[in-house]
């Protein structure tokens, strides 16, 4: 709804297109359409819930969350990357409300999209004898401080 039709103005609040777990505590959220920064950086408007019964054993329940801690909205303005604590590779849903595009639009009904964690490890060589996470921005938008971390 970036563009709506000459004439018309945009009514509809942005849609989640995917959400993909990139590794062990990272995840994309993609919108149909550009949205606002402070919104999108706002970790108070992602929900994450764990769904699977398979990990009982392991401590694990369904209905357990996945704190998220950070979000950075990328530059194209529509992929909103998200740091959580370490996700396992289950099944999880995603619960997104809040979010407003360009046109102030606001996501008031929770949108839930299902994705699987993952436990692919993204590492970076700093040293021939060392390896070390790759660095996560020190701060977002929405103030939290990601250098503790």
């Amino acid at each position: 709804d970036d563009l709506p039709a000459a004439g018309t103005t945009d009514t509809t609040p942005p849609s989640v297109v995917t959400v993909n777990a990139v590794d062990e505590s990272h995840v994309d959220v993609t919108y149909n359409e550009n949205v606002q920064r402070e919104a999108a950086e706002d970790v108070d408007n992602y929900l994450i819930v764990e769904t699977t019964i398979a990990l009982v054993e392991a401590g694990v329940v369904p209905g357990d969350t996945l704190a998220v801690i950070g979000a950075a909205l990328g530059s194209d303005q529509r992929t909103v990357s998200l740091w959580t604590d370490f996700m396992l590779a289950t099944p999880y849903d995603m619960s997104v409300t809040g979010v407003k595009d360009a046109s102030g639009n606001t996501i008031a009904t929770p949108v839930v999209k299902s994705f699987t964690g993952s436990l692919i490890a993204t590492y970076t060589v700093k040293d021939a004898n060392l390896l070390a996470l790759p660095e996560a921005p020190s701060s977002v938008t929405n103030g939290a401080d990601l250098s503790t971390l």
